[in-house]
């Protein structure tokens, strides 16, 4: 059998001040990597605070117009859905088919803050009125 001999690897003769020389050169580059780090967090914080106050100046200006438009919705506009959405709920209460329509929709009008009753009690008859003449051609 053949044996194999593991042969020790030699290892480069390393100089002492060419060592020096690259751990030198490393703590420059760290050096130079941290002041650029400062420098970019630096002027990134500065973009910031300018975008924050330009954001904080436009919403200062918008903000007026949009309390009047509030107030506007408040006074005009949801009163007048209120009055729609009782409107829907008593047409639901005496036609009885239309109770499928508003137990389909309960959720989108519940999702706006209003709460339809889809009760079928009613005060109207609740049988269809049959017809005993001949359908018109």
């Amino acid at each position: 059998m053949d044996e194999i001999e593991n042969k020790p690897v030699s290892t480069p003769a390393v100089d002492s001040g060419d060592l020096r020389e690259q751990i030198e050169s490393l703590r420059h580059l760290i050096g130079s990597v941290l002041i650029l780090l400062i420098i970019v967090s630096g002027t990134l914080t500065i973009f910031l605070r300018r975008e924050l106050k330009t954001a904080s100046a436009q919403l200062d200006a918008f903000r007026p117009g949009a309390t009047n438009l509030i107030a506007i919705y408040q006074k005009q506009q949801a009163p007048a859905m209120e009055e729609f959405a009782k409107r829907i709920q008593q047409y639901g209460r005496t036609h009885p088919d239309f109770a499928p329509i508003l137990t389909k929709w309960d959720p989108a009008f519940v999702n706006l803050g209003w709460k339809l009753t889809t009760s079928t009690t009613t005060s109207a008859p609740l049988t269809s009125p049959v017809s005993n003449s001949a359908p018109k051609k």
